[in-house]
């Protein structure tokens, strides 16, 4: 379940842009080096806005999609991860949100997320696991 949630997030972020460290429904970019419990992206689409957030109540990484939402009811939090799945901690660090490399702003740095989740199964074989994943956007940043 879990891999699968993470398969879901990395095909919809690198093919997304204005990145932005935490929940914002705009268009906003912003930068996070060391790192936030959510994450929110213009979807593909262009008008979608996603945020994938930590629920430290539930223990599990919920997806907000604000938009058309395809299949996904507007501004409605879902559950990505499994109930047997206890996430203890999950971390979005993100670099190079601005677009572009200009005098007056952007960066030279090709947007991309890093996401690092520790947690553990649940039931008699209890499993430890921390994963670390990288995201690059698709789209050139120019």
């Amino acid at each position: 379940n879990l891999n699968l949630a993470l398969e879901d997030m990395q095909r919809k972020i690198k093919t997304g842009t204005n990145y932005f460290c935490g929940v914002n429904t705009l268009t906003a970019t912003n930068d996070c080096p060391s790192g936030g419990t959510a994450f929110s992206f213009l979807e593909q689409d262009g008008v979608t806005r996603t945020i994938y957030e930590y629920d430290t109540t539930t223990k599990a990484i919920n997806r907000t999609s604000y938009g058309p939402g395809g299949m996904y009811t507007p501004g409605v939090s879902q559950r990505m991860t499994a109930p047997e799945i206890n996430i203890n901690s999950v971390k979005f660090v993100v670099n190079g949100s601005t677009p572009g490399f200009t005098a007056s702003g952007g960066d030279s740095t090709q947007a991309y997320v890093n996401i690092v989740i520790e947690g553990s199964t649940m039931g008699i074989h209890k499993t430890n696991f921390s994963i670390q994943t990288a995201v690059t956007q698709r789209n050139y940043d120019s």
